[in-house]
C-alpha cells in the first residue's frame, strides 16, 4: 500500500513536471520575426497579424501590389492595434543601448501606421474620414497623410482641435483650407487662425508663414488680420527677421504694399 502511494506521488510529480515544461515552451515560443522592434510590436499589440507586420515592413514590395494583397478591413484593424499599443507603451519599443538618434515620435510602429495609410489611400480615400483621431499621434507624416486625404469640409470641423499638430502638419492644415474657395470665404477660419497665432510656438508660426505664399488669393481684410496676428513675434528678433520678410512678400503680392505692424495698430 505504502509502495503504491509513493508510486502515485512520483507519477503525479512527473506529469506536473512535463505539463509545466510544455506550458513554458508554449509561452516562450520564439517569434518568427527577426527585427527586435517588430518583435516588440508583436508582443505589445494584442493579436496583431505577424504576416501583415512583415509585409508592411518590406519596402521591396511595391505599394500598389501590397495594397492589392491586403484587405482594407485588415489594414484598418492593423492601424487600430498599432495606435492602441503606441498609446499604452510605445508598442514595447525601446532605444538600443547608447542610441542617440532614437525618436519616440518616429518608431517602427509609427512607420507601420504611415505605410498602412499610404496603402489605404491607394484603396479607398473615403475611409480617411473616420481616421481623424490619428491626428493626435505626434508624427508629421501620419498627420499630413490624414490632412491630405480628407475634405476641406471635414478640416473646417476640426478648427480649434489643432493643438496636437506638428509644425508642417499645422501649416498644411490651414494652407489646404485657405487654398479652397470655401475656406477663404469662411470668416471663422481667419478668426480661428488669428486666435491661434496669439499662442502659437515660434517655429509653428515660421513654418506657417513660409507656406502661406502657396495661397493664390486672399481677401485684403483677411490677410491684414492674419498678418497683424504675427506681430507679437517682433519681440524675438531672429524670429521676426524671417516672419517680417514673408509677411512683406505676402502683403506686396496681394495688397500692393509693404506691411507695418505699427500701421495696423500693433506694437
Amino acid at each position: 500500500m505504502k509502495k503504491t502511494v509513493v508510486m502515485m506521488v512520483v507519477i503525479a510529480i512527473t506529469i506536473f513536471y512535463f505539463y509545466s515544461k510544455d506550458k513554458g515552451a508554449e509561452t516562450t515560443a520564439p517569434s518568427s520575426l527577426s527585427d527586435p522592434d517588430l518583435q516588440a510590436i508583436e508582443k505589445s499589440a494584442s493579436k496583431i497579424e505577424t504576416d501583415i507586420l512583415e509585409k508592411i515592413d518590406n519596402y521591396s514590395i511595391d505599394d500598389q501590389k501590397l495594397a492589392n494583397d491586403i484587405e482594407e478591413t485588415k489594414i484598418l484593424k492593423h492601424i487600430s492595434k498599432l495606435q492602441l499599443c503606441l498609446r499604452n507603451d510605445l508598442c514595447g519599443i525601446k532605444p538600443a543601448p547608447n542610441d542617440p538618434y532614437f525618436n519616440p515620435e518616429n518608431t517602427k510602429a509609427h512607420r507601420q501606421i504611415e505605410r498602412s495609410l499610404e496603402l489605404l489611400a491607394l484603396k479607398s480615400k473615403d475611409k480617411f474620414k473616420n481616421l481623424t483621431h490619428l491626428l493626435n499621434i505626434p508624427n508629421e507624416n501620419i498627420q499630413n497623410l490624414i490632412i491630405e486625404n480628407i475634405s476641406v469640409e471635414q478640416l473646417v470641423t476640426l478648427l480649434g482641435k489643432t493643438e496636437k499638430l506638428k509644425e508642417s502638419s499645422y501649416a498644411n492644415f490651414y494652407i489646404k483650407i485657405l487654398e479652397s474657395e470655401q475656406g477663404r470665404n469662411n470668416q471663422n477660419v481667419v478668426i480661428k487662425l488669428s486666435e491661434d497665432l496669439k499662442i502659437l510656438p515660434p517655429y509653428h508660426a515660421i513654418i506657417l508663414i513660409e507656406n502661406l505664399g502657396k495661397v493664390n488669393t486672399f481677401k485684403p481684410q483677411s490677410l491684414k488680420k492674419i498678418a497683424s496676428s504675427f506681430c507679437r513675434f517682433k519681440r524675438v528678433q531672429h524670429n521676426w527677421k524671417i516672419i517680417s520678410y514673408e509677411i512683406n512678400n505676402l502683403s506686396e503680392k496681394h495688397l500692393g504694399e509693404s506691411f507695418s505692424c505699427l500701421k495696423e495698430g500693433n506694437r
